[in-house]
């Protein structure tokens, strides 16, 4: 269409797609709506790689006008590709909100350490395990190979997916009194040594960094807390937290049977050091807005028509439509 300087209608028929594609997308919902999003996210790919190795074979008298409806028709092409990708981390993170508290937090299955602070309803049974956000993990995983998406983009999936379980974990347990224990701690270490184990399997060890935060307060929990000398080897390992969230974390701190009581030499030495900070940082920022790093272009290979086989079909006339000739296709 370019060659023959159709431009208008070029610009006009892909255009329509693009926004036919996006409306269909803003349309669906529910857990199917994953793998439409991701389909429409590798073809949008590979329309922008068609639309770039077109670009070289360009040949017309309106060459000017030709080179503003690529850059446009690119340009329209990316933002879908963003739009889309927006799309695909909205429904994981519906699905993660969830499942991943339940999992991470509340789930108990390390043996032999069994937390009786109770939850959010004074039950110990967790609503979803850690096998069901494996089987989740694995699920995305999956539809990520399925449609071909590149590595790239299976990186970035995966580094939004850690790090929306990290933030949502550690701004529940930060908030709850009962559940800052040596015991949850043990636990929710546990539970997260699985996440790790899953990242590197899949040689996305990277990922596991969006879970700092979360690592460095199951450590805080887990040290001893009975000196001055205690606390500062708790702000020198857990160094990504802020001296709000270590006083915060100290002062929700749930005292075992068998544990020395906080002292409040302790606390007061916690406080000053957190009032004296400029980071009154308490809660971690959790957003469905992510940054799409658009993966390279696709190798697509153009075939000549001229090259292409076809066989002739022949349609004969009914033996009733006398007047009607043989037709060839």
């Amino acid at each position: 269409m370019w060659k023959l300087g159709n431009l208008a209608e070029s610009e006009q028929f892909i255009f329509s797609t693009i926004d036919v594609i996006r409306k269909h997308c803003e349309e669906q919902s529910g857990d199917d709506a994953l793998a439409l999003y991701l389909y429409w996210l590798t073809n949008a790919n590979e329309l922008l790689s068609l639309v770039c190795i077109a670009e070289p074979f360009k040949t017309s008298t309106h060459q000017h006008a030709v080179d503003q409806v690529i850059n446009k028709v690119k340009y329209e092409l990316q933002r879908l590709q963003v739009d889309l990708f927006g799309h695909v981390m909205k429904g994981i993170h519906i699905k993660l909100k969830q499942v991943a508290v339940p999992a991470v937090i509340e789930g108990q299955s390390l043996p032999g350490f069994l937390a009786t602070d109770g939850g959010r309803m004074f039950s110990n049974q967790a609503a979803f395990t850690m096998e069901d956000l494996i089987q989740y993990a694995d699920h995305v995983i999956l539809l990520l190979d399925h449609y071909q998406l590149e590595t790239s983009t299976k990186e970035q999936v995966v580094n939004e997916m850690m790090k929306y379980i990290g933030v949502t974990c550690f701004n529940d347990i930060i908030g709850r009194r009962n559940y800052n224990s040596w015991k949850r701690a043990m636990q929710v270490q546990y539970n997260l040594v699985q996440l790790e184990d899953w990242c590197k399997k899949r040689n996305m060890a990277d990922a596991i960094l969006e879970l700092e935060y979360l690592t460095q307060t199951t450590k805080l929990l887990q040290l001893k807390k009975n000196s001055l000398d205690d606390i500062q080897i708790i702000h020198d390992v857990c160094w990504t937290l802020s001296p709000t969230q270590i006083q915060k974390l100290m002062q929700n701190y749930h005292v075992a049977e068998y544990e020395e009581p906080i002292s409040h030499e302790i606390l007061r030495s916690i406080s000053s050091k957190a009032s004296s900070h400029e980071n009154k940082q308490l809660l971690l920022k959790n957003s469905d807005d992510t940054i799409f790093e658009l993966p390279e272009l696709r190798s697509v290979y153009r075939h000549s028509l001229a090259n292409v086989n076809c066989k002739v079909i022949r349609l004969k006339p009914n033996r009733g439509d006398k007047n009607k000739e043989t037709v060839e296709l």
